[in-house]
């Protein structure tokens, strides 16, 4: 008999686990597709990242055409070599998004495996998963281009699971693969190992993920970034995200905390207020479980948190960008420590209610601040033509042609070497670039309908310049050297 419920619950914890993965998967899979096949994504980030792959599994060296540096310089993510592997079977942006779209979806078994491990029943599991569905930031992200350190996330849950089964080979594994997503990562690992010192006393693991966070970030900050980028790029390039506080992230560091007249009126603000109102919302009810572990996660988080309330930078604060998803994990495990509170202290007819509780407060915070709806409605109201014109004119560029385009439209052209996106703040000139690609909907992030349409007559008027289409919602023209060799 005990045989057969004990089946039982492994059989629906398999299912329960399964649905959640399929369901995110299909729901993220699809709309970042769709929002990519309409020409809604960009050259920063996944033109990039597609760039980059595709010049690893081609045996070339990803010199990124777009940032003009070596793409380790940029964040030291090794695991785009590792993607670049099943990139080559199809050579498309969609390759990216799947494997983003899976590994988010894939977060859902060591998380239903954490809560198990936990005492937590399949319905309380199931809850657990569906805070982590209905997470605004989590479903936001995975329809913003692409980025690796979204595939950190279910890698985190990978290391706190470890860490609950005392499995040091796994748990350095893991460590080795977060950091390799994004080298600032290495600070949350940091911070991790240190909450571990701190609050759980187990010496081995704490100094493990400490001593390897500070390795990692001073192995990518002086010496991975410095060399590839052959000195242009530094871990401090990003400083001027946190004016006033110092050039370095040394200077950041040190006067973060030595200068209260800075830090104070950033972090006690109206967009630190909105920030955390966005971050907790979707989580709220997890208050009534608190306990000594929020200081453990709060320790673990406070890089994040850090750079996110000090920066002077509106991306920082927004949940449709990555900055605060390092947070998204910790948050996921106060809501499993939520339903171990309910298991604890409430008696067994009224453990129903921080269910109900829990549902309603996700889902009424994913309709307020999730970006789906918004997504799928501009994408249902977008130009059908352009689209088509898009299209139509993007098959007609060989790969391997340098290519001069809008930032919407370079992610469809970056299985090359060279390519660039229009740009109205520098002195560009088209007429080097074997192809160029002019959107007339939409002019493009650096661009303007006045600049696309002065580059448009410029290669008009050119003699070396032939107009091969223009469908009146997209021009491509055919320049340099593609014509003589042709």
């Amino acid at each position: 008999m005990e045989q057969s419920t004990s089946r039982r619950n492994v059989l629906g914890f398999s299912l329960v686990t399964a649905i959640f993965v399929a369901v995110i998967f299909v729901a993220s899979f699809y709309l970042s597709l769709w929002r990519h096949a309409s020409y809604g994504s960009s050259s920063h980030d996944l033109g990039i990242f597609v760039q980059a792959t595709w010049q690893i599994c081609t045996g070339n060296s990803p010199v990124s055409s777009f940032l003009g540096v070596h793409i380790l310089a940029d964040h030291a993510s090794f695991f785009l070599y590792a993607l670049s592997a099943p990139y080559c079977l199809l050579k498309s942006p969609s390759v990216l998004l799947f494997f983003q779209s899976l590994f988010i979806a894939l977060g859902c078994i060591p998380l239903a495996l954490i809560g198990r491990h936990k005492g937590l029943i399949n319905l309380q599991i199931s809850a657990v998963l569906l805070a982590y569905a209905l997470y605004p930031v989590v479903i936001n992200i995975t329809l913003f281009d692409f980025h690796p350190d979204v595939l950190a996330v279910p890698l985190f849950f990978v290391l706190f699971l470890s860490f609950e089964w005392r499995n040091v080979v796994v748990f350095c594994v893991s460590l080795l693969a977060i950091a390799s997503t994004k080298a600032v990562l290495s600070l949350t690992l940091m911070s991790y190992g240190l909450a571990i010192l701190l609050f759980r006393r187990e010496k081995k693991f704490g100094s493990i993920a400490l001593g390897f966070g500070v390795f990692w970030y001073v192995f990518a900050a002086k010496y991975i970034i410095t060399v590839f980028s052959e000195g242009r790029f530094t871990i401090d390039r990003h400083a001027g995200h946190f004016k006033g506080l110092g050039s370095s992230s040394t200077e950041i560091m040190v006067n973060s905390l030595s200068r209260p007249d800075v830090t104070l009126p950033r972090i006690f603000s109206d967009r630190t207020f909105d920030f955390l109102g966005r971050l907790f919302t979707p989580v709220a009810y997890v208050v009534a479980g608190i306990n000594k572990n929020y200081w453990f996660y709060l320790v673990a988080s406070l890089p994040t948190l850090a750079i996110c309330l000090l920066s002077t930078s509106k991306h920082y604060v927004s949940d449709s960008r990555m900055y605060m998803l390092p947070l998204v994990p910790f948050l996921m495990l106060m809501v499993v420590d939520y339903y171990c509170w309910s298991n604890h202290r409430l008696r067994r007819r009224f453990r129903q209610i921080p269910l109900v509780v829990g549902l309603l407060v996700s889902v009424i915070a994913f309709a307020a601040f999730t970006d789906t709806f918004r997504l799928a409605e501009k994408l249902d109201r977008s130009v059908q033509a352009r689209t088509d014109a898009l299209d139509r004119l993007v098959r007609m560029v060989p790969t391997g042609q340098s290519v001069l385009t809008s930032d919407k439209v370079a992610p469809h052209l970056s299985n090359r070497n060279v390519i660039r996106i229009l740009d109205a703040s520098v002195d560009q000139k088209p007429e080097e670039f074997d192809y160029i690609l002019v959107d007339k909907i939409v002019p493009g992030w650096l661009s303007s309908d006045q600049y696309n349409q002065d580059v448009y007559d410029d290669l008009s008027a050119r003699s070396g310049c032939l107009l091969i289409n223009d469908s009146g919602e997209a021009a491509l023209f055919q320049c340099r050297n593609s014509r003589t060799d042709s």
